[in-house]
Protein backbone atom coordinates (compact mmCIF):
# COMPACT_ATOMS: atom_id res chain seq x y z
CA UNK A 1 0.00 0.00 0.00
CA UNK A 2 1.49 3.32 -1.14
CA UNK A 3 -0.80 5.80 1.26
CA UNK A 4 -1.29 5.22 5.13
CA UNK A 5 -3.84 5.56 6.69
CA UNK A 6 -4.26 8.91 8.75
CA UNK A 7 -6.19 9.40 11.29
CA UNK A 8 -9.69 7.56 11.22
CA UNK A 9 -12.31 8.28 14.03
CA UNK A 10 -12.32 6.30 17.00
CA UNK A 11 -9.62 4.11 15.86
CA UNK A 12 -6.34 5.10 17.91
CA UNK A 13 -3.35 6.44 15.66
CA UNK A 14 0.04 4.73 15.55
CA UNK A 15 2.09 6.09 18.66
CA UNK A 16 -1.07 5.83 21.17
CA UNK A 17 -1.39 2.40 20.44
CA UNK A 18 2.12 1.59 20.61
CA UNK A 19 1.69 2.76 24.40
CA UNK A 20 -1.13 1.18 24.72
CA UNK A 21 0.17 -1.81 23.70
CA UNK A 22 3.91 -1.55 25.68
CA UNK A 23 1.50 -1.14 28.99
CA UNK A 24 -0.09 -4.64 28.17
CA UNK A 25 3.22 -6.09 27.89
CA UNK A 26 4.27 -5.18 31.09
CA UNK A 27 0.76 -5.93 32.64
CA UNK A 28 1.01 -9.79 31.51
CA UNK A 29 4.80 -9.77 31.95
CA UNK A 30 4.27 -8.46 35.61
CA UNK A 31 1.07 -10.27 36.61
CA UNK A 32 0.77 -12.56 33.94
CA UNK A 33 -2.47 -11.61 32.09
CA UNK A 34 -3.17 -13.13 28.74
CA UNK A 35 -4.20 -11.02 25.86
CA UNK A 36 -4.20 -11.18 22.25
CA UNK A 37 -3.61 -9.00 19.41
CA UNK A 38 -5.46 -9.42 16.10
CA UNK A 39 -4.49 -7.65 12.75
CA UNK A 40 -6.28 -6.81 9.81
CA UNK A 41 -5.18 -6.28 6.74
CA UNK A 42 -6.16 -5.05 3.17
CA UNK A 43 -4.23 -4.18 -0.42
CA UNK A 44 -6.86 -1.65 -0.09
CA UNK A 45 -6.53 1.53 2.21
CA UNK A 46 -10.28 2.57 1.45
CA UNK A 47 -11.30 -1.42 2.52
CA UNK A 48 -9.28 -0.90 5.69
CA UNK A 49 -10.96 2.84 6.23
CA UNK A 50 -14.27 1.09 6.17
CA UNK A 51 -13.48 -1.53 7.80
CA UNK A 52 -11.99 0.09 10.68
CA UNK A 53 -15.83 1.46 11.83
CA UNK A 54 -17.64 -1.71 11.65
CA UNK A 55 -14.44 -3.20 13.54
CA UNK A 56 -14.77 -0.80 16.66
CA UNK A 57 -18.50 -1.59 16.62
CA UNK A 58 -17.80 -5.56 17.31
CA UNK A 59 -15.27 -5.00 19.91
CA UNK A 60 -15.76 -5.29 23.46
CA UNK A 61 -15.27 -1.63 25.55
CA UNK A 62 -11.99 -3.13 27.38
CA UNK A 63 -10.31 -3.89 23.69
CA UNK A 64 -8.24 -0.94 21.63
CA UNK A 65 -8.32 -0.81 18.23
CA UNK A 66 -5.44 1.49 16.81
CA UNK A 67 -3.31 1.68 13.29
CA UNK A 68 -0.49 -0.57 12.94
CA UNK A 69 2.68 0.26 10.53
CA UNK A 70 0.17 3.20 8.81
CA UNK A 71 -0.87 0.04 6.89
CA UNK A 72 -3.10 -2.41 9.12
CA UNK A 73 -5.66 -2.44 11.91
CA UNK A 74 -4.57 -3.97 15.08
CA UNK A 75 -6.97 -5.07 17.88
CA UNK A 76 -5.70 -5.53 21.28
CA UNK A 77 -7.68 -8.39 23.16
CA UNK A 78 -7.07 -7.87 26.90
CA UNK A 79 -7.74 -10.75 29.11
CA UNK A 80 -8.04 -13.36 26.19
CA UNK A 81 -6.31 -16.34 25.08
CA UNK A 82 -5.49 -17.50 21.65
CA UNK A 83 -8.58 -19.42 21.52
CA UNK A 84 -10.92 -16.74 22.71
CA UNK A 85 -9.38 -14.44 20.00
CA UNK A 86 -9.60 -16.57 16.93
CA UNK A 87 -13.60 -16.96 18.98
CA UNK A 88 -13.83 -13.35 18.44
CA UNK A 89 -12.03 -13.23 14.96
CA UNK A 90 -14.51 -15.74 13.69
CA UNK A 91 -17.86 -13.66 15.28
CA UNK A 92 -16.45 -10.34 14.19
CA UNK A 93 -15.75 -11.83 10.67
CA UNK A 94 -19.20 -13.08 10.51
CA UNK A 95 -20.50 -9.33 11.87
CA UNK A 96 -18.84 -7.53 9.27
CA UNK A 97 -19.66 -9.72 6.90
CA UNK A 98 -23.37 -9.04 7.18
CA UNK A 99 -21.94 -5.31 7.08
CA UNK A 100 -19.66 -4.51 4.48
CA UNK A 101 -19.94 -5.21 0.46
CA UNK A 102 -18.66 -8.43 -0.68
CA UNK A 103 -15.73 -6.46 -2.47
CA UNK A 104 -14.42 -5.09 0.66
CA UNK A 105 -14.32 -8.35 2.93
CA UNK A 106 -12.73 -10.32 -0.07
CA UNK A 107 -10.20 -7.51 0.28
CA UNK A 108 -9.59 -8.07 4.23
CA UNK A 109 -6.94 -10.44 5.98
CA UNK A 110 -6.72 -11.10 9.74
CA UNK A 111 -4.55 -12.54 11.90
CA UNK A 112 -3.75 -13.31 15.70
CA UNK A 113 -1.14 -13.80 18.16
CA UNK A 114 -1.45 -14.58 22.02
CA UNK A 115 1.42 -12.78 24.73
CA UNK A 116 3.56 -15.55 25.53
CA UNK A 117 6.15 -14.82 28.57
CA UNK A 118 9.56 -13.56 27.36
CA UNK A 119 7.63 -11.28 24.23
CA UNK A 120 8.46 -8.07 23.78
CA UNK A 121 6.73 -5.69 21.08
CA UNK A 122 8.74 -6.87 18.47
CA UNK A 123 8.47 -10.82 18.98
CA UNK A 124 4.69 -10.63 19.67
CA UNK A 125 4.07 -8.56 16.29
CA UNK A 126 6.53 -11.34 14.34
CA UNK A 127 4.32 -14.05 15.22
CA UNK A 128 0.93 -12.43 14.02
CA UNK A 129 -0.24 -14.77 11.20
CA UNK A 130 2.04 -17.26 12.42
CA UNK A 131 0.41 -19.00 15.49
CA UNK A 132 -2.45 -21.68 14.87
Amino acid sequence: MARDLGRIPGIFDELTLEHLLDVELARARRYEHPFSLLRARASDIDALREMAGALRLHTRWADSVGILDGVALLVILRDTSLEGAQTAMVKILAALNEELPAPIMNALEFDSAAWRKGDDRARLLARLGKEP
